[in-house]
């Protein structure tokens, strides 16, 4: 923790303008994956509560108030499944969350007891296998829930609106509240994993028709958000369709959006949330961006600030690096000044390796050295932290200036307070003045370094 002055003269080169303010911001989040709860077993006791407060809790931790849970398997899934495999279920009687209970649910439930304020939603990577158009035939990979569409069976349809129904239905009895479903992730990529693809017409009628009349009819609860949506162009060779085709669809049918009540958008779509300010909703940003890309073997170049970042793919493990760290401030900070109300980390916690269901290395806030049972903290925990630590839910963007080299966001809290985030790209520290809210603050940030002022 650095030290800091309140000055009377000087200039400053950092100001902060509460004149001008932008988005109203809820919280940081990240995802309940089972691979997560299974690292997290291998470490001792008191090492797996200290894993648990450093994501959630606020004076100690990163302050996580959001928290993703899959609907069935995902691609960081301990194994394939779902929360119904009996085929042509179409009543749902053996639907059971059982298998949540092995991994997922411990998870959150570990979180809830440092924070009971986490608010929880679910979305599914894939309907049960009998539910799509290749039923319980294997993909080219050999496994039934990678890929393939969805069916447009009426039967089929009102089953799965039913199936997401109950499994909101299934938490609550257990005191788990699930605030949002997003009806399916990224509906138009598929590879290696548990996936499912999406016609638009089909998703936006799967709202309309089944998923949007079922809940109100049985008085769930939960809202309905349209997400988690990424693919932008190109991600299905066979399927000309991509995410923002299914946003207009949506969008479009008044019908369906009487249902929906906000909207979920990751990755490759950050160019299409100005179009959905309109509708004066919630927008979160469900995923960010994992490391380790492109597959290549290329180097791609991550601009943060005036500082560009190399990241190469390393296909043996993830690369847990400060590059990793200075690619995620760029990504938070690109997708803050679009707008959006919320932001979630993929991976909470993996092992070192990282690997995924397609055996894709992808990147952790925290790590465990499965070997020697220790915990590890990534230099993108701490990225995350800066922000999340101290920007409070209800907190309002506010904008930044100045002749500052510093790449700079601020926030404007409900107590009155500010938090200041900072990159310093520069090769060596700067000393500099901040003016907030009618003070001048003297610190210095060092070379290549992040730093928040909370004032």
């Amino acid at each position: 923790m650095g030290s800091t002055t309140t000055v009377t003269g000087g200039t400053a080169t950092l100001t902060v303008n509460d004149g001008t303010t932008y988005q109203t911001f809820d919280g940081f989040g990240g995802a309940f994956n089972e691979k997560g709860w299974n690292y997290l077993q291998m470490l001792s006791p008191a090492d797996r509560a200290t894993a648990m407060n450093l994501l959630f809790d606020w004076t100690n931790g990163a302050h996580f108030v959001f928290g993703r849970i899959p609907i069935g398997a995902n691609d960081y899934a301990m194994s394939r499944y779902t929360e119904d495999d009996t085929a042509n279920d179409y009543g749902m009687t053996s639907f059971s969350i059982s298998r949540d209970q092995q991994y997922v649910i411990p998870y959150v439930q570990a979180a809830l007891a440092i924070n009971p304020n986490v608010e929880l939603w679910g979305s599914p990577w894939t309907p049960p296998a009998w539910m799509k158009v290749n039923g319980n035939s294997p993909s080219s990979d050999g496994n039934p829930d990678d890929g393939g569409n969805m069916s447009s069976s009426a039967q089929i349809l009102q089953a799965y609106a039913l199936y997401q129904a109950k499994w909101v239905q299934a938490y609550a009895a257990l005191g788990l509240k699930i605030s949002v479903i997003m009806p399916q992730n990224e509906p138009n990529y598929a590879t290696g994993y548990p996936s499912c693809l999406w016609a638009p017409d089909l998703y936006d009628q799967f709202v309309a028709q089944y998923l949007g009349p079922e809940f109100a009819s049985q008085n769930v609860g939960a809202q309905i958000f349209l997400g988690t949506m990424s693919c932008q162009s190109g991600c299905e060779t066979n399927d000309p369709n991509t995410d923002p085709d299914i946003i207009t669809a949506v969008t479009g049918d008044s019908s369906a959006m009487k249902y929906i009540e906000g909207f979920g958008m990751q990755w490759n779509v950050i160019g299409d949330v100005a179009g959905l300010t309109k509708y004066n909703l919630p927008i979160w940003q469900t995923e960010h961006r994992c490391g380790n890309y492109p597959w290549g073997g290329e180097t791609t170049i991550v601009n943060v600030g005036s500082a560009p970042v190399n990241i190469t793919y390393n296909s043996s493990t993830a690369p847990n690096d400060f590059n990793y760290a200075l690619e995620s401030f760029g990504n938070i900070g690109q997708w803050l000044l679009t707008g959006v109300n919320s932001y979630s980390a993929w991976n909470m916690v993996l092992d070192t390796a990282g690997l995924s269901m397609a055996n894709w290395p992808q990147n952790a806030l925290l790590t465990v050295d499965t070997g020697a049972g220790t915990l590890n903290i990534t230099p993108a925990y701490y990225v995350f932290r800066h922000f999340s630590q101290f920007i409070a839910p209800g907190a309002v963007r506010v904008a930044t200036g100045g002749s500052s080299s510093f790449v700079s966001y601020a926030f404007k809290n409900p107590d009155g307070s500010h938090a200041l985030i900072m990159y310093n790209p520069n090769t060596s520290s700067v000393q500099t003045i901040a003016s907030v809210a009618g003070k001048m603050i003297e610190f210095t940030v060092p070379a290549n370094a992040f730093a928040t002022l909370k004032t």
